[in-house]
């Protein structure tokens, strides 16, 4: 059986692995070309110039990808599947584009939910089909819009979003916040800030409240330590904690977060001071998902 090229290709960043017949992954490389670097809509020869990285690709070799690439923004946009949603069902809704030099590259669908509430995902549909673990859990998944997943066996059932990210960007630039002081990161600000981002939205009060407060006590001199960004990251995490809680995301008990190193310790810290255990996910997770839609279709 042949190899699998599999590509996880975002807003920001690139990744590709070259995996073999086993799901084992040969070799791998991440590079700072998401698809806004990427001129004039030039995505083959983007992809060209890092798959030569990749010295031992046959010709021939199946190659799927994921991520933002699939939206409007990117090479292929593919439609949404209806949640709940597994490998299965994403393998079966996996759109084939060709391409001039590179062959027959096949995009994962994004998911989509109408109830409880609208919402969306595109990308992490793959990095949940590559979760090893079968038992019912939720994925908890940081970055920019923070998503809480419902996973029951082994197929998305629920999830809700977060622009928890963004809005500490937003704050952070644009707000009366931006002159907080401590650009050195401090777990203990940032602890400080989770306690009362949960407290606040555990009590019904609101967040936008919360956050002024962050600048009139600085101003006051009722807070012995000045405000910070990482206070203020904390503020807005604790209160996603607190929101998603009260969602029912915390009925069920296994928690796994799945993202970058840095993203996964602070939401585990801050998870943990809400009283919430979670372990870290794989790194290479979205390499794994790949890989199962791929074997669901049979590339491989």
């Amino acid at each position: 059986m042949s190899n699998l090229i599999a590509i996880d290709w975002g807003t920001s960043s690139f990744r590709a692995y070259l995996i073999d017949a086993a799901g084992e992954i040969l070799q791998k490389s991440v590079a700072e070309q998401g698809i806004l670097a990427v001129e004039n809509g030039a995505f083959e020869q983007s992809l060209e110039v890092q798959l030569g990285k990749f010295p031992d690709i046959s010709p021939g070799t199946p190659i799927i990808a994921a991520g933002m690439i699939t939206s409007r923004q990117g090479w292929c946009e593919t439609p949404y599947v209806c949640c709940p949603a597994s490998a299965e069902g994403l393998a079966e809704n996996l759109i084939a584009c060709e391409s001039t030099g590179l062959g027959t590259i096949w995009f994962v669908p994004g998911v989509n939910q109408l109830l409880p509430e609208p919402d969306i995902m595109r990308g992490e549909e793959t990095q949940l089909a590559g979760i090893e673990i079968t038992e019912n859990l939720v994925a908890i998944m940081p970055g920019t819009h923070s998503k809480w997943v419902t996973v029951k066996d082994q197929t998305i059932s629920r999830f809700k979003t977060f622009m928890t990210g963004e809005l500490f960007a937003i704050v952070m630039k644009h707000s009366i916040l931006r002159s907080v002081s401590g650009s050195i990161w401090s777990d203990n600000d940032f602890l400080r800030g989770v306690r009362k981002g949960f407290s606040f939205a555990q009590t019904g009060n609101g967040l936008l409240s919360a956050l002024f407060q962050v600048r009139v006590e600085t101003i006051l001199g009722q807070e012995q330590e000045s405000a910070s960004a990482s206070q203020v990251s904390g503020l807005l995490i604790g209160a996603e904690i607190a929101e998603a809680v009260q969602s029912g995301f915390n009925k069920i008990q296994t928690k796994l977060i799945i993202g970058e190193d840095r993203l996964s310790r602070i939401y585990r810290m801050a998870l943990s001071e809400c009283g919430i255990d979670a372990a870290a996910g794989s790194e290479d997770v979205s390499a794994h998902g790949l890989y199962r839609i791929a074997r669901h279709k049979k590339l491989i």
